[in-house]
């Protein structure tokens, strides 16, 4: 990523979780590091998926420059690299207990198979230059002893942004969010579409959607 915005000076503000500014900087590249993986992962099979897999699938999504049709194949690699990018911002939280359990992380990093509680959606961003990171975790005990857990990552760069709902619930009937932003995205894990076409038909235009798309899981509709 540093390749498609290089020649770029980049204006960097991490917030934390109440959404306060812990730290601003600016840098001719980017130069985020989470510090929450060691030596021989990052520059191992993290380092492989991404430069042998992610890295082809998603550049002329995060550029915008081509129109195409999204493979099985694409999404694939995709979801491994969103998957493997939610579990490390879960470990960035540094408080509290991890949403993913050791044994989840570590059939990951041996198969690459991505969970079965593990949803994805991916949509377009108008505005070129800018990235963004936002996760959000919910926790509700419900009536007749039902529990819900949510994790969600979203992810912005470029034109290209995806979003990672993992769950974790007992006795919940189906859900949904409120605002659905179904004209907006498509939904590439477990399941894409035939056909699924790139850039979609409309993308998400500011920030503050940007924003409310991410964090459209914090109100939700139960469906009986």
């Amino acid at each position: 990523m540093r390749q498609l915005f290089s020649g770029k000076r980049f204006n960097f503000i991490k917030r934390d979780l109440e959404g306060n500014i812990a730290r601003e900087w600016s840098n001719d590249g980017i130069d985020i590091t989470a510090n929450v993986v060691c030596k021989t992962c990052n520059e191992g099979w993290m380092s492989h998926l991404e430069s042998q897999h992610a890295k082809r699938a998603m550049t002329h999504l995060i550029l915008g420059n081509k129109d195409m049709t999204i493979s099985q194949d694409q999404a694939q690699a995709i979801a491994r690299f969103a998957f493997k990018t939610a579990v490390v911002v879960d470990h960035m939280k540094r408080d509290g207990e991890l949403f993913f359990s050791r044994t989840v992380r570590h059939h990951f990093r041996h198969t690459l198979k991505i969970p079965r509680f593990v949803q994805m959606w991916l949509c377009g961003y108008l505005r070129m230059g800018s990235g963004n990171l936002l996760p959000w975790w919910y926790e509700d005990a419900l009536p007749d002893g039902g529990h819900l857990k949510l994790y969600t990552c979203t992810y912005l760069v470029g034109h290209f942004a995806f979003q990672v709902v993992s769950g974790d619930f007992v006795n919940v009937p189906s859900f949904r969010p409120n605002e659905t932003f179904e004209h907006l995205t498509i939904p590439f894990w477990p399941t894409l579409g035939s056909g699924e076409k790139w850039p979609p038909a409309d993308v998400l235009r500011t920030k503050a959607q940007f924003e409310r798309f991410a964090g459209r899981w914090g109100e939700i509709r139960f469906v009986r």
